[in-house]
């Protein structure tokens, strides 16, 4: 499917480019159908009928691995979000830099890599990405927890081994892992890599993501989850689903 160089987007009613997105089409008829509609519902349904569609375009990212229906997606939900605030009192104005981000990734569909996606300046083709990064300071977070809440005799070694054998297996389908291993001819055991990560999560920086996401793994830790081995559970099961 396409959307023709004349699609409005509804938000701005600036056009869009043309893109080979599967997703947009759905997006752009259920904003031009639902535009009269919309304006009859209070803020409270339109924030309920936009969480509803925001959680379909999740789905679809999380559905797939491939980057361009992930991107496909990603645009879905910026479409749906730049649709929906004008009738929640946003103006439009206030949207463009939204609107420029849009059209950007649009323009990736067409071959152009647009100014604004730009890099500013020449970085070492070696970083990291932020995802991989916060994947890394989750895991690293998880664990410490293990091995806190380790209750087995033992060295201090001992019990930080059976951590980070435990947090290995459970991650060993994670992006930050299935691309290191691609790297290196497959799949390798994540044990001494993992025990790195944890040494630069702990020994980072206040800018540094890996860092900041270790720290926000321990410290937000809710009062009444007692077992750090619990924590550690959700962190790796629904705690970094968002950088998956």
């Amino acid at each position: 499917m396409t959307v023709s160089g004349g699609a409005v987007l509804a938000a701005t009613g600036q056009a869009l480019p043309a893109t080979h997105c599967q997703l947009v089409d759905s997006v752009k008829q259920s904003a031009e159908v639902g535009l009269s509609d919309r304006g009859k519902l209070s803020a409270s349904e339109l924030t309920e009928e936009l969480c509803s569609e925001l959680t379909k375009a999740a789905s679809a990212y999380g559905q797939t691995d491939d980057p361009d229906l992930r991107r496909d997606a990603a645009l879905d939900q910026l479409m749906r979000i730049a649709s929906y605030l004008p009738h929640l009192g946003i103006p439009h104005d206030a949207l463009r830099p939204m609107t420029a981000i849009i059209h950007a990734i649009a323009d990736i569909d067409r071959g152009t890599v647009p100014r604004i996606l730009k890099r500013i300046r020449r970085v070492s083709d070696q970083r990291i990405p932020f995802e991989h990064l916060a994947q890394r300071g989750i895991a690293a977070a998880a664990v410490t927890l293990y091995y806190e809440a380790d209750n087995e005799q033992g060295s201090d070694e001992k019990r930080l081994d059976r951590a980070l054998k435990k947090v290995a297996i459970r991650i060993r389908n994670w992006p930050a892992v299935t691309q290191r291993s691609s790297k290196r001819n497959g799949p390798q055991s994540m044990v001494e890599p993992l025990r790195d990560w944890r040494n630069a999560a702990m020994a980072g920086g206040s800018e540094d993501l890996d860092h900041t996401k270790y720290i926000a793994a321990l410290q937000t830790r809710p009062k009444d989850v007692h077992s750090p081995a619990s924590w550690a559970e959700w962190l790796l099961t629904h705690g970094v689903k968002l950088y998956l």
